[in-house]
């Protein structure tokens, strides 16, 4: 049995829960970052958890810092999170598509000439899309665009179809 037996087991154990006392702690790591004037680190974790510090942001500022629960505050929005590069759907794509390589006979290169027939409108994807872009890995996601979202659930919901029904 594949790691990637379950395309919704992804990497949820990486994740960490954003409650007001792991906010602090962000705080404070950022906090002590610039006064140690240690900017990699500091460029590093701003990336790793989403925003950037700011002296005079709320949540750094000790009058204010206490008012404010990041984490009932922030949006997280569909187009960035679900659907952009590194989004969620990449992952779930890329298991799916692992599942069904790893599940039967069909190779990436078969669903590169299967999606050479479907017609989905303003797509432009190679004639080896799928073998350029899966990349084997349960904790992987595919590369592409979120252009190409759109267009690949509309290749993998015909060849669903097709290999149901004939």
């Amino acid at each position: 049995m594949k790691k990637w037996d379950s395309p919704h087991r992804l990497m949820y154990e990486k994740f960490k829960l954003r409650t007001p006392e792991r906010f602090n702690s962000i705080v404070q790591a950022m906090k002590q970052c610039a006064a140690n004037d240690e900017a990699e680190k500091l460029l590093d974790l701003e990336a790793a958890v989403g925003f950037k510090y700011d002296p005079q942001g709320l949540i750094f500022d000790e009058s204010t810092a206490e008012f404010v629960d990041l984490s009932k505050a922030i949006y997280t929005d569909t187009a960035h999170c679900i659907c952009a590069s590194g989004g969620i759907a990449q992952f779930h794509i890329n298991q799916l598509v692992l599942k069904i390589v790893d599940s039967s006979a069909t190779t990436l290169a078969d669903l590169d000439s299967f999606a050479k027939r479907v017609n989905v409108p303003g797509s432009k994807l190679t004639s080896t899309f799928f073998q350029d872009r899966i990349v084997v890995g349960d904790d992987k996601h595919m590369k592409c665009r979120l252009r190409d979202k759109g267009w690949l659930i509309e290749v993998l919901t015909n060849g669903r179809s097709t290999m149901n029904h004939g």
